[in-house]
């Protein structure tokens, strides 16, 4: 039975460059075609992907507006960070708890319960550990609750600039990364079609 990738060559026939150049989307530098329809050949050459550049240009940007803020502003910022960590600590630690109160509830009646036979006392077993293995871990939210209430302002805009400081290596890096690996897939794919060439095979 064909696969994708001799479908067409047994239904319509196809070239031995075009077979190839199918069965290239399956390896490293082309990889990235997989979800793409068949009908597809790759590129004459890939293009680096913006992701890393945008990260990088998105943080270079965060840095300059935070480092630019007044001591007023710095208080500002960090305040709306501290808000905004307390409600969410709190919202969590609230779902948790509540998420606990329904599974011991559960728990209560499950241990209450008295299988119908041996066979059914490894299902018993089972759903308690079930539940066990759902409880919320309600202690750290709790404890992420207190540290974010007593936390300054200006420590809250001290470790975003901290932190963008360090993403900016980080992205740097990745640039670097992105338009290695571009280069050698694009090698990768020069190489195959210059090979196909000496065919004597056009698509």
């Amino acid at each position: 039975m064909p696969t994708g990738y001799t479908y067409k060559l047994c239904e319509k026939g196809e070239s031995f460059k075009e077979f190839v150049l199918h069965c290239a989307r399956a390896f490293g530098a082309c990889v990235e075609m997989k979800d793409s329809p068949m009908s597809e050949f790759p590129p004459e050459a890939f293009q680096e992907s913006d992701y890393y550049r945008d990260s990088l240009r998105d943080a270079i940007a965060e840095q300059r507006v935070l480092l630019a803020m007044t001591d007023e502003e710095k208080v500002t910022y960090g305040e709306q960070r501290r808000i905004n960590d307390i409600c969410s600590e709190r919202e969590s630690l609230q779902r948790g708890t509540e998420c606990n109160r329904r599974l011991e509830q559960m728990a209560e009646r499950i241990r209450k319960w008295k299988p119908p036979s041996p066979q059914h006392d490894e299902l018993k077993q089972f759903m308690l550990k079930q539940i066990a293995d759902s409880m919320e871990p309600t202690h750290l939210w709790s404890d992420g609750l207190n540290r974010a209430m007593q936390k300054a302002p200006i420590d809250y805009y001290n470790e975003a600039v901290d932190v963008v400081g360090k993403r900016i290596p980080q992205a740097e890096a990745r640039v670097g990364e992105e338009r290695k690996r571009t280069a050698d897939r694009n090698t990768w794919l020069r190489q195959l079609r210059e090979s196909l060439e000496k065919e004597g095979s056009a698509v």
